[in-house]
């Protein structure tokens, strides 16, 4: 027998996918931390289409989200002749009445509705639908294609005691990332 045969065909680099389980989490994190932010987070905005005299604007092209201080959202409009426009469509396009500021006319205070059960039901089932889409789907960035793709290595490999020991370490990790993402959701 050669020292070729005694070589593994397969290593597995258990601080690779450590790390890669590191950056499905961190995705995840971030995808559902957005989401927690209910239906108006600052980002909304900049999907608004402006209409300008018959023309269509981006709201990022007229104005900007400039803060969001507890249940408001300041918006600054960069031509006072604009504010009437994106008041507008904040009113027909997120059901939001915005209110021009008395010390600055440029600037719109938007006051957030607080929560409704509904509201909550919807980033409850949008949570679970996130962690679904990292965690099992074969999307690149989810926890089980990392581990498929590993575990498909590891099927191919010769030696089966390595091969089992190996799965029992992938196993390990994965249950440990799940975990994560599970109380990540609580």
């Amino acid at each position: 027998e050669s020292e070729e045969d005694d070589k593994p065909d397969f290593i597995l680099d258990i601080k690779a996918v450590d790390a890669d389980f590191k950056k499905v989490i961190v995705e995840y994190e971030k995808s559902s931390n957005l989401i927690k932010q209910g239906k108006y987070d600052g980002k909304k905005f900049y999907e608004l289409t402006i209409k300008i005299h018959n023309v269509d604007y981006r709201f990022k092209q007229v104005a900007q989200v400039l803060a969001k201080v507890g249940n408001n959202i300041v918006i600054d409009v960069f031509d006072p002749n604009h504010v009437k426009y994106v008041i507008s469509a904040i009113l027909s396009e997120l059901n939001l009445n915005p209110q021009v500021d008395a010390k600055n006319s440029q600037q719109l205070k938007i006051e957030i509705p607080p929560r409704t059960l509904e509201d909550n039901k919807e980033i409850i089932k949008n949570l679970k639908t996130n962690r679904d889409l990292f965690k099992n789907s074969l999307n690149k960035t989810s926890l089980e294609n990392i581990r498929s793709k590993i575990l498909n290595d590891i099927k191919k490999m010769k030696n089966e005691d390595l091969g089992k020991k190996y799965s029992a370490q992938l196993e390990k990790l994965h249950k440990e990332y799940v975990k994560k993402m599970e109380d990540h959701l609580k």
